[in-house]
């Protein structure tokens, strides 16, 4: 309804029309920007379209990558209209699905689990068993050649391995003696990812004993939120 250059919410009788459009039943596609969406900021200052898809041209508009015009958005596609020789270098980029797939090691065929890459996860409770199996089931959709569990109890690890049967799993001690137990893994060979800098992932209440057991060894040992 409205071009680029549009500011401030929509107003009749545009501001029914979206409305309309937000009570239908239909997809909702979005021509360049969803009307009422700023382009250059992505604000949204009263009724505004709020597409499932939106169609741009040329280039990504600023208000279709920040809040809350990218919730109005929905899924956006660049259309080439041959604009690229005359657009100067953006100031910033955003990745797309296939740049974040270009960054990823693609296995050959000498590759084996360890090449892939391990990773340890120190996450959940008997109270939080959903940190566990979430923290695991990440781990273990991003790619990663093995994918090592210590658990707080055998509860958690019966959760963990139903889930993920694909994790290796191991109880470690109460929190008390987790340190000495998680050094004692640390020297094992197969556990010596931990040494070569690998991600580690340790929920909040696990963190301090994971960074108390790898000492220098893992410095980066990544603070969870659950």
């Amino acid at each position: 309804m409205l071009g680029i250059g549009g500011r401030g919410g929509l107003r009749e009788p545009q501001a029914g029309l979206a409305e309309g459009a937000a009570r239908g039943r239909g997809t909702v596609v979005a021509v360049d920007l969803p009307s009422g969406i700023d382009a250059d900021t992505g604000a949204v200052d009263g009724p505004a379209v709020r597409a499932d898809v939106t169609v741009t041209f040329g280039a990504y508009k600023p208000g279709l990558l920040i809040d809350p015009g990218a919730s109005h958005a929905g899924v956006v596609e660049l259309v080439d209209i041959g604009l690229e020789a005359d657009l100067a270098a953006p100031d910033v980029a955003a990745l797309q699905s296939r740049d974040l797939a270009a960054t990823l090691p693609h296995p050959s065929a000498e590759s084996d689990k360890y090449r892939r890459g391990v990773v340890g996860v120190l996450a959940g409770s008997d109270r939080f068993t959903g940190a566990a199996v979430l923290s695991v089931g990440g781990a273990v959709r991003g790619g990663a050649g093995m994918v090592r569990y210590l658990a707080p109890s055998p509860g958690v690890a019966g959760l963990v391995r139903q889930r993920w049967p694909e994790a290796v799993v191991t109880v470690g001690a109460p929190p008390a003696d987790l340190a000495a137990a998680a050094e004692a893994i640390a020297r094992r060979r197969r556990w010596a990812y931990l040494a070569g800098g690998r991600p580690l992932v340790a929920g909040p209440r696990r963190a301090d004993p994971a960074h108390a057991a790898c000492g220098r060894a893992c410095p980066a040992a990544r603070r969870g939120t659950s």
